[in-house]
């Protein structure tokens, strides 16, 4: 990652920030956050890094929670405002199984979350 790309994610950070004034904001490097969540995994309802962070920490937090692909992604093209359609990429963080092709044995909920997310910002409906 770029030195502008990382200034533009915390320029996004502190922007957002002022929207959600009730939401805390803190800026950690990704392996002090790794280390941190291993013992604070509720205290924190969202967390914001590039992909690359994103992916190797999500799975480590849901490892820790036993969900492991349970978990909703996310990657809008900009900040959501009120009232404005926000494109993006969304994705469960499933992977695939192919024990279990066929099977009728897998959990269906974080497409489901993921569907909701991109119902939500990209196409306005629901609160």
């Amino acid at each position: 990652m770029t030195r502008i790309d990382r200034r533009r994610k915390r320029e996004m950070a502190v922007e957002m920030n002022r929207e959600y004034t009730e939401a805390e904001r803190e800026h950690v490097i990704a392996d002090a956050c790794t280390a941190w969540l291993l013992s604070h995994l509720t205290k924190s309802d969202i967390l914001v890094m590039a992909n690359v962070y994103g992916d190797i920490i999500s799975d480590e937090a849901s490892t820790v929670a036993a969900s492991l692909g349970m978990g909703p992604s996310a990657q809008p093209a900009g900040l959501p405002r009120a009232g404005e359609r926000i494109f993006g990429f969304y994705e469960s963080a499933l992977g695939s199984a192919p024990r279990h092709a066929g099977k009728n044995d897998a959990n269906s909920i974080a497409p489901i979350l993921s569907a909701a997310l991109k119902l939500r910002y990209t196409f306005g409906l629901g609160k």
